[in-house]
């Protein structure tokens, strides 16, 4: 059996980081995991995130979840811009 990943998968709305352009997408999560640096990433907000997200590419995973916890990282980080980002029921 063939393993297809979907690396292009998108959010329903953009999340909006105080620090960087708006997270659209699955590859978007990356870049911007590229540039929080080593500290942030070791935070397990971040750890789980990255499960979450190499199991939505890799496995179809979830992306509610993958939004859930990508917001629950920007906000404990006080990196979401609530202003900008669609608030939904989580």
């Amino acid at each position: 059996m063939v393993r297809t990943t979907n690396w292009s998968r998108r959010f329903k709305a953009p999340i909006v980081p105080l620090d960087g352009e708006p997270i659209k997408a699955l590859p978007d999560i990356v870049s911007y995991m590229d540039g929080i640096g080593e500290h942030r990433q070791a935070r397990r907000a971040w750890h789980r995130l990255a499960k979450l997200l190499l199991d939505a590419a890799e496995h179809g995973g979830d992306m509610d979840e993958v939004d859930r916890q990508l917001r629950l990282a920007l906000l404990l980080n006080g990196k979401l811009d609530v202003e900008r980002t669609r608030i939904e029921r989580i």
